[in-house]
């Protein structure tokens, strides 16, 4: 993906980028209460502006980082805060789905009460089986070496079949 694909995909959030004294700095701005930390080796660095609210400054040398390496951590992040949000809807939503039935059902059925998860159906593998032409795949021998003879054909004669 080139730099502008990895700005155009981050564009919600991107807000500048520069290279000051041989350090790579990409500026974000991210959601209220977004959390942001640095590269598992350290050589990506986060600091939140202390100007702009939400604001945050992912920085390296750039001698030793790559610029796509910080829009991965970027993007890492990014799914990181979506999901948490996503987790904290689905938490409220139980909740308040968990605060009904304590409301409206008796105790001794309550007391039953248990979680479990439904199992997701695996996908269907959409891959077409391939099929081997020196198997059989008739029972007559001669539809069999009529196939076999096709697929090592490159052309096929239609007065043969």
């Amino acid at each position: 993906m080139t730099l502008q694909e990895r700005i155009k995909k981050n564009e919600a959030y991107f807000r500048g980028m520069e290279i000051v004294n041989n350090t790579a700095i990409i500026k974000v701005l991210y959601g209220e209460k977004w959390g942001a930390y640095p590269s598992a080796d350290e050589r990506i660095k986060v600091a939140k502006s202390e100007e702009v609210p939400n604001e945050w400054f992912y920085y390296s040398d750039y001698t030793y980082t790559v610029i796509d390496e910080i829009f991965d951590l970027i993007e890492e992040t990014i799914d990181m805060n979506l999901s948490a949000i996503e987790r904290l809807g689905l938490f409220n939503q139980k909740m308040e789905e968990l605060k009904e039935l304590f409301a409206n059902e008796p105790l001794p059925k309550l007391k039953t009460l248990s979680f479990h998860f439904e199992e997701e159906k695996p996908k269907r593998n959409k891959k077409r089986k391939k099929v081997n032409f020196e198997e059989p795949i008739a029972k007559d021998e001669e539809i069999c070496e009529y196939v076999c003879e096709v697929q090592n054909n490159e052309e096929i004669k239609l007065d043969a079949v």
